[in-house]
């Protein structure tokens, strides 16, 4: 199944990647911390420009994640939802369920997997550190190792001593550039199973790729 708004949020978890000193640091610290995340629900604010059109989009969403796959992702226009087994995707507009297996792809750009389980797939940098609302945040850009990946560079903003990440850039291989903003996080707060489920509303189509 296609993700057809996702460009996402990053927390990182990273391993094997070249980092400065201060960089390797800063990721020792990263997967520490998100180690002992079992789920979480993240607020953002989603900006999307688009590279030949230049049309630009912006809306609110949030993500329910939990270990083992699963996540939640809701905005005004779209549901999307995946047990680790089973995915569904609820277009509001078009009245329509698709509902597939589900499938881990590298090229993917679930939140899940920008969130919590960045690994070895990128080479990593600090590009520079900045001063925002007087905290110190460090910029860090990360480039696929894949030549085919679908997407072209990503750059986070992580907060030097909460190890917040305040914002999330990625710009794929047409130009699109997708902007996160988080607006609040709150880990572990014990999600239930039921949230990764999905049930279809009435008099909707239903397309069932499975």
């Amino acid at each position: 199944m296609k993700y057809i708004f996702l460009r996402i949020l990053v927390f990182v978890m990273l391993s094997e990647i070249a980092f400065s000193q201060t960089g390797g640091e800063i990721i020792e610290r990263l997967k520490k911390k998100y180690a002992s995340v079992n789920d979480a629900l993240v607020k953002f604010e989603q900006t999307v420009k688009y590279g030949m059109s230049k049309f630009e989009q912006t809306f609110s969403g949030t993500l329910y994640f939990k270990k083992q796959n699963k996540y939640r992702i809701e905005t005004d226009e779209q549901v999307i939802v995946t047990d680790g087994n089973t995915s569904w995707l609820y277009s509001k507009v078009n009245k329509q369920v698709i509902i597939d297996k589900y499938k881990e792809d590298k090229n993917s750009t679930s939140p899940d997997k920008f969130l919590f389980s960045i690994s070895d797939e990128y080479i990593a940098i600090v590009l520079k550190v900045e001063t925002v609302n007087g905290r110190k945040v460090y910029v860090v850009k990360l480039t696929p190792k894949d030549e085919d990946s679908s997407i072209e560079s990503v750059k986070i903003w992580v907060v030097e001593n909460s190890l917040d990440v305040m914002r999330v850039e990625i710009i794929d291989i047409n130009g699109t550039v997708t902007v996160y903003n988080v607006k609040s996080v709150k880990l572990n707060s014990g999600l239930a199973d039921d949230v990764f489920k999905f049930t279809i509303p009435p008099s909707v189509k239903v397309v069932d790729l499975r």
